[in-house]
């Protein structure tokens, strides 16, 4: 849910409220926020390549940067 000046304690209610009504349902709220974020665009490959890319730019030429982000591109990428 989150820690107390993140989180107000009217939203930590309401997240409470949401994860008895999926526990009522016979859903793990853990295991299906889990699988939401399983999910999510930040989790693909492309997504984490590029975030490789960007961090370890600074130990690169910029021409084998270019090169790296063309193979991906290119062979990898769908």
């Amino acid at each position: 849910m989150g820690t107390y000046p993140e989180i107000s304690l009217k939203v930590a209610r309401l997240k409470r409220d949401g994860a008895r009504e999926l526990i009522a349902k016979n859903i793990d709220p853990v295991l299906t926020r889990k699988l939401e974020k399983a999910g999510s665009k930040e989790n693909t490959f492309q997504a984490v390549t590029e975030e490789f890319l960007i961090s370890n730019s600074h130990r690169w030429s910029a021409s084998h940067q270019l090169h790296i982000k063309q193979c991906y591109e290119g062979d990898v990428y769908p």
